[in-house]
């Protein structure tokens, strides 16, 4: 990591920050990305949602906005467990959701610096719930074979679901009364365990 080692002050009074590089000094800018936020500086939270049997439309779990300030969803890592069983393809969807979700068990975000503010009250996220959590537009599927010998199978919860174009990363943005949920489809793939990590952001 480095940090600007100098500032110059224009006829104006604004200061540009410098660092020097190989004996030369150079301008220091700081970038914004279309959200008008400098870039790196939204508090980022882990959410962790418990792994349970799999199940014909199993919600996995799900985020809902009720409130004004934007959600961004940044990653989602499929964690499957690697219990010994008779593996099965299982396909899931990543869509969005126009009711909030209502019984399994309340997640509570955890802040990845505890100095980048609280997560926001009209924000709730479940794991496993059991009503609500209606589904909306379907976003993406993705399929897993759950099948704990095949050497792939441990490589799953390494992989972002949440593609990267270049250094853009892909938000899903929850703005008011706009949710998320990770579903099973109607298929009756019941075998095996599977949870999941999320990544998200507010615009605070």
């Amino acid at each position: 990591m480095t940090l600007p080692a100098s500032s110059e002050t224009l006829g104006t009074g604004g200061v540009i920050a410098t660092s020097t590089v190989g004996g030369k000094e150079y301008q220091v800018v700081m970038s914004a990305g279309a959200d008008g936020h400098i870039v790196g500086s939204r508090p980022d939270f882990f959410l962790s949602f418990a792994a349970a049997a799999n199940a014909a439309n199993r919600i996995l779990g799900d985020v809902y906005n009720t409130g004004t300030v934007p959600i961004r969803i940044r990653g989602l890592w499929l964690a499957p467990t690697m219990t010994a069983i008779t593996g099965a393809s299982i396909d899931w969807i990543v869509g969005r959701t126009t009711a909030v979700g209502t019984g399994g068990t309340s997640v509570t975000p955890a802040p990845l610096d505890t100095s980048g503010g609280s997560w926001p009250a009209a924000a709730t996220a479940r794991a496993n719930p059991t009503g609500g959590a209606t589904a909306g537009t379907a976003l993406f599927p993705f399929f897993t074979l759950n099948e704990e010998t095949n050497a792939a199978f441990g490589m799953v919860p390494l992989v972002n679901l949440m593609p990267q174009l270049g250094d853009r990363v892909i938000e899903v943005v929850l703005r008011q009364n706009e949710g998320l949920a990770v579903r099973q489809s109607a298929t009756a793939n019941a075998v095996g365990l599977t949870g999941m990590l999320m990544l998200a952001t507010f615009d605070n």
